[in-house]
């Protein structure tokens, strides 16, 4: 805001146009305001369409239409807040020029540069951060629970944290454990993987699947009564009717 704001006045100064130092502060702000106002859209995005290797096609599709629904309201309430301020000050505010479409674009390439930064920022914080999904240790406290899931294949052992598991679906004699960074799987029977995982917060939603509630973004009601449930990872599940009310329970 500090650099956009001064070097529109020192714009103005060497071109020789009459501003008051004030405006281009204001008009900066009321930007920024805007952008803050909407950065829990861009976080909901992100969370919706993450950039997985799986499912990049639908974060780029997903991610277009979020940076121009951000541009749009970006756009729409900068230009509200400073006509409103124009009320009361003098003068008039002009936005583009009297070129609309000139400054659309002009406003619209920045949004884009934007959400791209946000969106970026957030995604590497919630992914990479030190820490990330495990739970925090308060002073006085004695050690935080363990919620690591040890899985076994073959004569590797590794510790899942329970949170980076978004599903867990039976085949056979064996589980595949479905994670943000790819799938695991491994020998062993859903009954006795669950008995861990329900530990750790995940839900039984069909007697072939589990789920981790904290994945879950919406569920519906089906035809035949089963539930319909949509991840952050998009993914859509099918819950059974039986272990609906299981899930209910752990999503409030």
């Amino acid at each position: 805001m500090a650099v956009n704001a001064s070097s529109q006045l020192a714009d103005y100064a060497r071109m020789g146009r009459e501003v008051h130092p004030a405006e281009p502060w204001l008009w900066e702000l009321t930007s920024v305001l805007l952008v803050v106002a909407l950065s829990p859209f861009i976080d909901l995005m992100v969370r919706r369409f993450p950039p997985t290797r799986a499912g990049w096609r639908r974060a780029v599709v997903g991610h277009v239409f979020g940076a121009v629904a951000f541009s749009i309201a970006h756009i729409a309430g900068m230009v509200a807040l400073r006509e409103a301020l124009y009320l009361v000050l003098p003068g008039d505010y002009d936005f583009g020029g009297g070129d609309l479409v000139a400054g659309v674009l002009y406003e619209a390439r920045k949004d884009a540069l934007t959400y791209v930064g946000i969106g970026a920022f957030l995604w590497v914080w919630r992914t990479w951060r030190p820490g990330a999904g495990v739970a925090a240790e308060r002073p006085g406290d004695g050690p935080a629970s363990d919620t690591r899931i040890e899985v076994r294949d073959g004569g590797r052992v590794m510790m899942l944290e329970a949170t980076s598991i978004c599903w867990v679906q039976a085949a056979g004699n064996y589980v595949e454990i479905h994670t943000a960074h790819g799938v695991h799987t491994v020998r062993q029977t859903l009954a006795s993987f669950a008995e861990r995982a329900s530990a750790a917060g995940l839900v039984r939603i069909h007697r072939s699947r589990l789920v981790n509630p904290a994945r879950v973004t919406s569920y519906q009601s089906t035809p035949s009564g089963d539930v319909e449930i949509a991840l952050d990872d998009g993914t859509t599940l099918t819950g059974s009717r039986r272990f609906r009310a299981a899930l209910t329970a752990a999503l409030k």
